[in-house]
């Protein structure tokens, strides 16, 4: 009692009053205890080191590291942990950090990587011609068309989609149709994989305008189309910056009812287990009284991870997690708390049901190959036009 402690980022002094504090905090070292040992136990065993032993072993780390998270909201809860067990919690996030997948390059993932990147950046020039189609946007919601629905909207989810499917990425949703299309919300997701954006942008029903780092609008044709497309870039390093920024989001959201989708952690995890939470995205939802939707991505680390320049072609799954209401009483701290426990929760049941999940429709994918067709070929066309009837004149 009245050691120090820091859990999630928060300091303070260990607090026990009486018998029943102590038996708790006692209880609470009982389970630590028996993570410890399911750990070693996970560890000592000899790995398959292909795709899918990686990735078994994977989730089993995921599953213990989120049950150790959701362990310290307990002790915070009871008054804090002992500093005795302090270094014992670090050295089990260090041993839980999930491991790399053998690197796989094969003319598949090398055409593919090519193919994905050639798209991205011809979409700009593709789709200048389109450019007119956001502005009208105005009108569309004169005549009673809502978010979601508008054709900048199918565009950009179309788009999403056709990338995803250049990379040789399938994904599957969970709990989809329990979303409210039409009321906005600030979506938060595990951000694991540079992956994660394209494969929420495929899979979400709601079309969301996303918040992302300066330096990914500076991106030649990329960043220009997703920018044209209503996205807003942050600087973090700026602080009266990223603040207009957020207001700028929170405008959105009031003002046209806008969805946004937001990584809470800032940035991708390099260790595939989730980081401690950035402030932003809660704000914003306090700002704008929308409610806060988790959303779990698996597989994508596997898929894309860190320091790899290949992607391997596979299956994700996306959960989509009840909304997290936004009150007169909420704060920041609650909110991160919630939302955090809510995501660990969901990363830690990762059992999916195949019954449940559903994949895009066959009139979906026949678009996406359109799309796909029309990004690749158009400039070429144009400029096949400009040289036929354009130059002899």
């Amino acid at each position: 009692p009245g050691a120090l402690y820091k859990i999630h980022g928060r300091q303070g002094t260990a607090k026990h009053s009486g018998d029943g504090g102590m038996a708790d905090v006692a209880q609470l070292r009982s389970r630590l205890i028996s993570v410890s040992g399911r750990v070693a136990s996970l560890l000592s065993r000899d790995v398959d080191r292909s795709f899918e032993g990686v990735r078994t072993l994977n989730q089993a780390k995921r599953r213990l590291h989120c049950e150790l998270e959701l362990l310290l909201y307990d002790f915070e809860d009871a008054g804090g942990l002992p500093e005795d067990d302090a270094s014992l919690v670090e050295d089990l996030k260090k041993k839980l950090v999930c491991s790399l997948p053998p690197k796989k390059i094969t003319p598949e993932t090398v055409l593919r990587l090519v193919f994905s990147f050639i798209y991205a950046m011809q979409t700009f020039p593709a789709l200048l011609w389109l450019t007119p189609v956001r502005p009208f946007g105005y009108f569309f919601r004169l005549l009673g068309v809502k978010s979601n629905y508008l054709p900048v909207d199918w565009l950009l989810q179309l788009w999403y989609r056709a990338l995803t499917r250049c990379m040789g990425i399938t994904y599957a949703t969970q709990n989809e149709g329990t979303l409210d299309t039409v009321t906005p919300s600030i979506y938060i997701f595990n951000h694991i994989s540079n992956l994660d954006p394209f494969v929420f942008g495929s899979a979400s029903p709601v079309v969301c305008k996303g918040v992302g780092k300066k330096v990914l609008f500076l991106i030649p044709s990329f960043g220009w189309i997703i920018r044209m497309m209503g996205f807003i870039p942050i600087d973090r390093s700026n602080l009266k910056s990223a603040i207009d920024s957020m207001d700028y989001a929170a405008h959105k959201v009031r003002a046209w009812s806008r969805s946004i989708f937001v990584a809470p952690e800032g940035t991708r995890s390099i260790t595939g287990q989730l980081r401690e939470f950035k402030k932003g995205a809660f704000h914003l939802a306090l700002k704008t009284g929308a409610p806060i939707t988790p959303v779990v991505l698996q597989g994508p680390f596997e898929l894309w991870p860190p320091h790899q320049i290949f992607i391997r072609p596979g299956d994700v799954t996306v959960k989509f997690l009840p909304p997290i209401p936004v009150t007169a009483d909420s704060d920041v701290s609650d909110l991160m708390r919630l939302a955090r426990k809510a995501l660990l929760k969901g990363i830690m049941d990762d059992k999916v049901d195949e019954a449940s999940l559903r994949r895009p429709p066959l009139i979906s994918r026949l678009c996406e190959y359109l799309m796909i067709a029309h990004v690749l070929l158009f400039p070429y066309v144009v400029i096949w036009l400009a040289w036929k009837y354009l130059l002899p004149l």
